[in-house]
């Protein structure tokens, strides 16, 4: 698809977007791809029939809606080196309290749309239920959807999918989200105990230079509740340069690209060509192969971006799980 050098400006001037959407925000996934150096992070609005009369309650200034999606993209801007806030990406982090792993970790091996179809070139539903059948208590809590699949970048847990279904004559596991990990993506299998407790505690208040934004995904609400009128406001915690929102529908997140570095220009005395055919290597020789190589670097880079651009976004649906983008901080 052809895009104008405008349109690709404008995506690089972009580092955040936030936005809220109904239960179908597919359509605004795609289009958001369009920003493929941006962190976008989405949560899907808790469900409000019984509390509004809507399926979905959104706000953009003085208008309401029942469907579609909300949102602000924040920018980085050459103008404000002062202010590292505006300037550098918030980063990213993602957390899963109350997970207990399963199994080692494994390589996908194959993978299509949202479904697993290899890990470790064996039959990814026989492995897990291999690890069930080895953790006999687990089998007490298998009617509920409790096995998650997570990616690791080190140690540390990347992404997290919820399984929603396995076959094992067939072998491929479905996963809650509108994608399942790359080929070669190191994973592991993921458990959550039924007694685990998935209240979010707030931190205690702090003065930090530090702005941050924190997405829950809560366990569906047995019944609808409505806010407590008479709220003590003694009981009112505040916390500074802190945003906190939660729902049982849970987030999207997709993670932005670092910017691709400028492109180095050569420069070639004109003078020097006089000095072709006297035993030093001929400077259109030289230009020939620096062109050469540029285009190779070109190709490259649009091959990388067009990778970078088809990648979906990761929804995260697990009870408990929270994402974090922190502004200002120093890793």
């Amino acid at each position: 698809m052809w895009r104008s050098p405008g349109v690709c400006m404008i995506s690089k001037t972009v580092k955040e977007i936030l936005y809220l959407t109904d239960s179908a925000p597919e359509g605004l996934h795609n289009s958001l791809r369009s920003f493929p150096y941006a962190t976008r992070l989405g949560l899907t609005a808790s469900s409000t029939p019984f509390t509004t009369g809507r399926p979905f309650t959104l706000f953009h200034n003085s208008r309401i809606y029942s469907s579609g999606g909300v949102g602000l993209a924040l920018l980085r801007s050459p103008y404000t080196y002062h202010d590292p806030l505006a300037h550098t990406p918030a980063t990213v982090r993602p957390s899963f309290p109350g997970l207990n792993p399963l199994g080692q970790p494994m390589r996908v091996s194959q993978s299509e749309g949202n479904m697993i179809n290899s890990l470790d070139s064996s039959n990814p539903t026989k492995l897990l239920l291999r690890e069930v059948d080895g953790t006999p208590h687990l089998w007490a809590d298998s009617d509920s959807p409790s096995y998650f699949l997570g990616t690791l970048r080190g140690e540390s847990v990347q992404e997290m999918y919820s399984i929603t279904a396995g076959d094992p004559s067939r072998g491929s596991l479905s996963l809650g989200s509108s994608r399942a990990p790359d080929v070669g993506s190191l994973v592991q299998f993921f458990h959550l105990p039924p007694t685990t407790p998935t209240e979010f505690s707030l931190p205690p208040p702090t003065h930090s230079p530090t702005q941050k934004l924190t997405l829950l995904c809560t366990p569906p609400s047995p019944s609808p509740t409505l806010p407590d009128p008479d709220c003590d406001p003694a009981t009112v915690h505040v916390l500074s340069g802190r945003f906190i929102s939660a729902s049982e529908n849970g987030f999207v997140l997709a993670r932005g690209r670092a910017l691709p570095p400028p492109v180095k220009v050569l420069k070639v005395d004109a003078s020097a060509k006089t000095q072709k055919g006297k035993g030093k290597k001929g400077v259109k020789e030289v230009e020939v192969k620096e062109k050469e190589r540029l285009e190779k670097e070109k190709k490259d880079k649009e091959k990388l971006e067009e990778q970078e651009k088809d990648a979906t976004a990761w929804t995260c649906t697990v009870p408990g799980g929270t994402v974090d983008l922190v502004w200002g901080a120093s890793t």
